[in-house]
């Protein structure tokens, strides 16, 4: 019954994800700026003729209703077309890059939820010691693709020294906000759910607080964070495109915001498509871990 309903989330989220594809489309065309004056531009001197062939080659020259129609028949072949400026295939650089993306992405979700989820758990339960003072609103503003792994796999032990250490800050400078974020919901709902009658039912009977706290207070104090991480994937994944860019790692990120200065139409289109169906997924995942949470909660 629940594989039938995430399938059926699954196709409710069709119409969402197609219209985000429009909509980026036929922005990203009303954008000022002509990606083949931009590409030619750079080769030096070059005249009207050869600037109009290439904007031929590219299938820039046609109507756009057309250039719409051919880019929904190669997506729904797989084909996202090839770079404008890098001569390559969308699918390649998605492939090459996406990987780093999600690694970043993992070590900030990492870092936030083994710190902040402690922080708000352990500042509720010792409510107005010298813990729940502490400002839990602070905010700071090719195997797999995954180095750290690939270097693990590979036995590559000084390049797995590299990767860490290059991945510490822009980790902790994206997990930042959502740490603080978790610590805060987190202690403010365990806090509600401590004064339950259930959990003083269970204090009363003699039960350890280790076992109160994890057994029956947590999985119920848990699901309004689970919401809120939720929904701060996208923050996430959106905020690594300033993130990878300023500290230089190679993931998606930093080359949607190359592909936007180049004006890059294919790969803008395509990563976009890829970070429609990471929200959708992550979303749905958030759903399915409410029914294990808390089994009332139908999809």
């Amino acid at each position: 019954m629940k594989t039938t309903k995430v399938v059926q989330r699954l196709f409710e989220s069709i119409p969402l994800f197609v219209l985000t594809i429009i909509a980026v489309f036929f922005l990203v065309r009303i954008m000022p700026g002509d990606p083949v004056d931009i590409m030619m531009g750079s080769a030096g001197n070059v005249s009207q003729e050869q600037i109009e062939q290439m904007r031929s080659q590219l299938g820039l020259d046609k109507p756009i209703a057309v250039q719409f129609a051919d880019f929904v028949r190669g997506a729904a072949h797989g084909d996202l077309g090839y770079s404008i400026t890098q001569s390559k295939k969308v699918t390649d650089l998605l492939v090459e890059t996406f990987p780093a993306t999600i690694e970043l992405a993992l070590a900030a979700f990492l870092f936030a939820i083994l710190i902040g989820l402690p922080v708000g758990i352990f500042s509720a339960v010792k409510q107005n010691s010298w813990v729940d003072r502490l400002d839990p609103t602070l905010e700071l503003q090719k195997i797999t693709g995954l180095f750290l792994l690939d270097s693990i796999l590979t036995g590559n032990w000084a390049a797995f020294r590299s990767a860490f250490t290059h991945l510490i800050l822009p980790a902790v400078t994206l997990g930042a906000e959502l740490l603080a974020i978790v610590a805060r919901i987190s202690r403010s709902s365990m806090v509600e759910v401590l004064r339950h009658d259930y959990v003083q039912l269970a204090c009363s009977k003699g039960l350890k607080e280790t076992a109160v706290i994890f057994k029956h207070a947590l999985p119920n104090a848990l699901i309004p964070t689970v919401t809120v991480v939720g929904l701060q994937m996208g923050v996430l994944l959106g905020g690594n495109m300033i993130v990878e860019t300023v500290f230089g790692w190679p993931g998606l990120g930093r080359l949607v915001v190359q592909s936007i200065f180049a004006r890059d139409y294919t790969v803008i289109q395509g990563a976009v498509m890829l970070y429609g169906v990471t929200f959708i997924l992550a979303n749905l995942l958030v759903d399915i871990v409410y029914t294990y949470l808390n089994p009332k909660i139908s999809l």
